[in-house]
């Protein structure tokens, strides 16, 4: 399988979770609005979710390549490049600029990487270390974490724009902007951190890991040869 048809499936397989996702996390979200609480409730959640991010998304990218290539320096490097990286874009990057170019009045630019790196560096780390740990006793040890980093990501960046801007308004006003950005922003940078990454920079690979891309692929050959008529 090339490339960029593996990324095309990736994305495909991802998107109906990742919108589902993006839609509870709003509702999770909206619930807590409207109970007004302190400001500094959006701001707290926000910098819990973005470093259990951090250590999730470390621990699938870190697996994904140690499976394939069984050397802790560059499966650390891969998992701290994919997670400290990949996910400030996701949780910070596209949140800011996407509500931005949407038109969320009075969104503040937030780094923690640069503001507070302890709680960003040390969860991505320590994501790296256990992926290597579980990556020797479980057959497919990223999928758990996977699973978990779209989720836990949907959170983060919904918090980030509820605590970097009016949270009132992000659910009376910006709903619909708020559901695009924090969809692009899971979707596309989760993929890419988790699965595309580690798999890009291995000398060789297969794809055997990704059973649900094969399952995609043979349902579509299977559509292909269903719609033939008889010759």
């Amino acid at each position: 399988m090339n490339g960029p048809r593996h990324v095309v499936l990736e994305l495909a397989y991802h998107a109906p979770f990742t919108a589902l996702g993006t839609m509870l996390g709003l509702i999770l979200v909206s619930l807590l609005i409207a109970s007004s609480p302190p400001h500094e409730v959006y701001e707290s959640s926000f910098h819990v979710l973005h470093p259990v991010h951090m250590f999730l998304s470390a621990v699938a990218t870190t697996a994904v390549y140690y499976r394939h290539r069984p050397r802790v320096g560059e499966a650390v490097l891969v998992g701290m490049i994919g997670s400290v990286g990949i996910c400030s874009v996701s949780d910070i990057a596209f949140p800011y600029l996407g509500g931005v170019l949407l038109g969320i009045q009075s969104l503040e630019l937030h780094v923690c990487l640069i503001k507070h790196p302890w709680i960003v560096l040390i969860p991505a780390l320590l994501g790296c270390l256990a992926a290597i740990k579980v990556s020797r006793l479980l057959e497919n040890p990223s999928l758990l974490p996977h699973g978990g980093h779209v989720m836990v990501s949907v959170l983060a960046s919904i918090s980030y724009l509820a605590a970097f801007s009016n949270p009132a308004a992000l659910i009376s006003t910006y709903a619909p902007q708020a559901f695009v950005i924090v969809f692009l922003a899971v979707l596309l940078p989760c993929c890419t951190s988790d699965i595309i990454l580690p798999v890009s920079v291995l000398p060789s690979h297969e794809l055997d890991h990704d059973v649900h891309v094969k399952k995609l692929g043979f349902l579509r050959a299977s559509g292909k040869k269903g719609s033939r008529g008889p010759s």
